[in-house]
């Protein structure tokens, strides 16, 4: 009998750590550490060991195969903005100029869709596209939301093969905060 629970014991583990481990560990699993702009206002967690490149700027410092990364974003709006409007003009200012001088290539954007943030509602709109340098497939996902006469946009971007950063994302956005000391 105790030979018995000897060798099961190990796979009974492994096959709770199969069916419940993702579930039980993914909450811990990166460590987040918050993060604070005083200039934008917001308060995000983000993986400890992301760097900062920029304020609000953060990548996982790997190299572009690789390479995932969140920046976020402020401007006075219109009160209250059109979201949709402003999520579609994101893309023409921040990707169009990138397919039309060849650096991305294949865009597929996706419609916004609505979506909270920070307590309010905001929306979330997709693209994919393929880095024309090093042939790396990305997805990358704006949100935008509003609070009072500020737009805010929240940018993540991974490689379409490292489809496990979505529940990192997802986890950073929800942390979102909107903090009073941001530009009035």
């Amino acid at each position: 009998r105790a030979l018995v629970l000897r060798r099961l014991a190990p796979l009974g583990l492994v096959l709770a750590a199969l069916l419940f481990g993702e579930r039980a560990l993914g909450e811990w699993l990166p460590r987040m550490v918050p993060v604070h702009s005083e200039r934008l206002g917001l308060e995000v967690e983000l993986p400890a060991r992301w760097h900062r490149r920029a304020e609000m700027v953060f990548d996982n410092g790997m190299m572009q195969p690789g390479l995932a990364s969140f920046a976020a974003g402020i401007r006075r709006a219109d009160a209250p903005p059109d979201l949709e409007r402003a999520a579609a003009e994101y893309f023409e200012r921040e990707l169009r100029p990138q397919l039309a001088a060849g650096r991305i290539r294949d865009l597929v954007e996706r419609p916004s869709r609505r979506t909270e943030i920070a307590g309010v509602q905001g929306v979330a709109r997709e693209a994919s596209f393929v880095v024309a340098d090093d042939e790396t497939e990305v997805a990358l996902t704006a949100y935008l939301f509003a609070k009072e006469d500020r737009l805010y946009d929240l940018v993540v971007i991974r490689p379409r093969r490292l489809a496990g950063y979505d529940r990192i994302f997802d986890r950073i956005v929800r942390s979102v905060q909107v903090r009073e000391s941001g530009p009035r």
